[in-house]
């Protein structure tokens, strides 16, 4: 086959593909995911291994912050900053 007459057929391809109606998802598609998504709930071991790691994070940050000479006031503003905002996504997301 000459390469002429692959640039022919590749071109073929292409106007075929351009004039085709695009693909459609079904009308009840994003209802049938939200369903899905939100239907999810953690089991309560899952539920403690997220409490277990969120609690190691906080302890590694407050070591490194500490290591670094950050003032314990500072490291306070910012922990507290950080859970008010978690908790108001949280509460958002509900």
């Amino acid at each position: 086959m000459k390469e002429s007459e692959i640039h022919d057929e590749m071109d073929v391809l292409l106007r075929d593909s351009m004039t085709a109606p695009p693909p459609a998802l079904p009308t009840k598609f994003a209802q049938q995911v939200t369903r899905h998504v939100r239907s999810r709930r953690l089991s309560q071991g899952r539920r403690r291994v997220l409490r277990l790691y969120t609690l190691a994070a906080f302890v590694v940050v407050l070591v490194i912050m500490r290591s670094q000479e950050i003032e314990w006031y500072l490291i306070g503003v910012s922990v507290v900053a950080t859970a008010t905002v978690g908790g108001l996504i949280r509460a958002w997301l509900r």
